[in-house]
């Protein structure tokens, strides 16, 4: 028997390593329809260039808030020579103070801007997974219609078929036979609009994902867990939501920079202390300087602060009333359009599978005229459309709700 080298044994190994790697199974355009809808979000959103940009404005963030925690001033070195009759030589440092604790406060609003920054982050995510979820769903829908738009041009070149067998023994008369020609001429341009339609679905698609996948994951309405909205009844519910707990920062950050600008308009002192010769005799001095803000207090930027701290406070208000009439509305949208699926699967799915048969054995026994056979073909086909487009409404229902109340990380932990 054969042996391996040692060269080919570690690439080997290395190949098996690489593909029981998890994040390679879940890349997108690598994994195609083995990959299950949460891995494959989950790689999506790892990946996804508006969301790597948010995660790198965190690390900014991150910086900045050291930077703010950092002592406002650095000491200051003074080198003096002057010659005259007597020679001097000198040198001191300087440093100024601050005086009314700017730093602390320069600090505080780092910090809080770096919580904003991270929830930014999360709500990035959550639009970034609700608009996957939205474009996987669209193109489901744009996929079911395609191939109900396909039924259609066989039923219809089909019926063409038989018309022209029908009109040839004298059965059918040349207004019907035309009449099936140009119901296949209209088959046929709703399913180019309809491949049409599907082409853009998928180009949204990977829009987001930033590839083609030769087979997308489905999202199914069985995915779909009880929704509640009770838990979203009080106002304190509301503040867990990444939207609210922003506003409210962004007051915290604009009550701060008031404060800030009211020190600022307090001069800082300079001291300093040098030392040296003068001709033989030695030279030591202090030194202390205020800047006097007379000419420009800085009021103007205090009430320049304040404004935008009231901005800051009426945009959290509108925070909140948009929050709760988003998961009222969403919840009550879901609710609906539930209730009409459940009604459209008891009804009218059950009997669409045999009315197809029984309309085309009618109108071959010619107990039903070409006009009416195309008619109730029509109506059943519509009828099957209503189904993929509701139930295309309740899983899109379903994504506002889970951006509504911030519910995707959640779903993907419990799906997992």
């Amino acid at each position: 028997m054969r042996m391996f080298s040692n060269d080919r044994i570690r690439i080997l190994i290395v190949l098996l390593c690489m593909l029981s790697s998890p994040l390679l199974q879940a890349a997108p355009g690598r994994t195609g329809a083995q990959t299950s809808l949460v891995r494959f979000l989950q790689s999506v959103l790892e990946s996804n260039p508006k969301v790597l940009k948010a995660k790198a404005a965190v690390d900014e963030a991150k910086a900045i808030a050291r930077d703010r925690g950092l002592p406002i001033y650095n000491p200051a070195l003074e080198l003096e020579h002057e010659r005259t009759d007597i020679e001097t030589n000198s040198i001191g440092v300087t440093q100024a103070i601050d005086w009314r604790g700017k730093r602390r406060t320069r600090a505080k609003i780092g910090n809080l801007k770096l919580q904003v920054a991270k929830l930014e982050y999360q709500l990035v995510r959550l639009q970034t997974g609700v608009a996957l979820l939205v474009a996987l769903t669209n193109y489901q829908k744009a996929a079911a219609l395609y191939k109900l738009a396909q039924k259609r041009l066989r039923i219809m070149t089909q019926l063409k078929n038989l018309a022209a067998k029908r009109f040839r023994a004298g059965d059918l008369s040349p207004v019907e036979r035309d009449l099936t020609t140009l119901a296949f001429v209209d088959a046929q341009t709703k399913k180019n609009q309809a491949n049409i339609n599907l082409v853009h679905a998928e180009q949204q698609l990977v829009n987001v994902v930033g590839s083609k996948l030769t087979q997308w994951p489905a999202v199914k309405h069985t995915q779909i867990p009880k929704i509640d909205g009770s838990v979203y009844t009080s106002d304190e519910s509301l503040y867990s939501l990444p939207m609210i707990r922003i506003s409210q920062l962004k007051i915290q950050v604009a009550q701060n920079e008031i404060k800030l600008e009211k020190k600022r308009r307090s001069g800082d002192p300079t001291i300093g202390i040098k030392t040296g010769e003068e001709g033989r005799e030695k030279l030591t001095g202090f030194t202390f300087s205020m800047p006097l803000n007379v000419r420009n207090t800085g009021k103007a930027k205090v009430q320049a602060a304040n404004a935008l701290y009231i901005q800051a406070k009426r945009q959290g208000q509108q925070e909140m009333r948009n929050a709760r009439s988003s998961i009222r509305s969403s919840e009550q949208g879901y609710a609906l359009t539930l209730k009409a699926w459940k009604v459209w699967r008891r009804t009218g799915k059950t009997s669409l599978a045999r009315r197809y048969h029984q309309l085309q054995r009618l109108w071959q026994a010619r107990e039903l005229s070409t006009t009416d056979y195309l008619i109730q073909v029509k109506q059943t086909l519509e009828t099957e459309s209503s189904g993929i487009e509701l139930k295309n409404r309740l899983i899109i229902a379903w994504t506002h709700w889970l951006k509504a109340t911030a519910g995707l990380e959640r779903w993907l932990q419990s799906a997992h």
